[in-house]
């Protein structure tokens, strides 16, 4: 599924991503890759703007978060620390 939410990143923005782990989900990040059930995400060491990106860190989506992925392979999502899970009260 898709969602549209609220991110504090982009106040005047909607987005719109894919529903890609809900909480309780297992994290596992390893050799470059952040692995999620059966989804496996290669992670980026930069952004456009030439920014280190630190990948998400935690071991198990906690309650009322989600974890969202965009649809291109580059995409600036809940792979990394800095765009983070998505909480229930941000999705429209």
């Amino acid at each position: 599924d898709y969602i549209v939410f609220n991110h504090p990143a982009y106040p005047h923005k909607s987005l719109i991503k894919q529903i890609k782990g809900l909480p309780g989900a297992q994290l596992i990040l390893q050799n470059g890759r952040l692995r999620m059930g059966q989804d496996t995400f290669t992670l980026l060491t930069y952004n456009s703007k030439g920014e280190k990106l630190k990948p998400l860190q935690l071991k198990s989506i906690p309650p009322d978060t989600i974890f969202v992925a965009g649809t291109h392979p580059r995409s600036f999502d809940s792979r990394y620390e800095s765009f983070g899970l998505v909480h229930q009260s941000q999705i429209k």
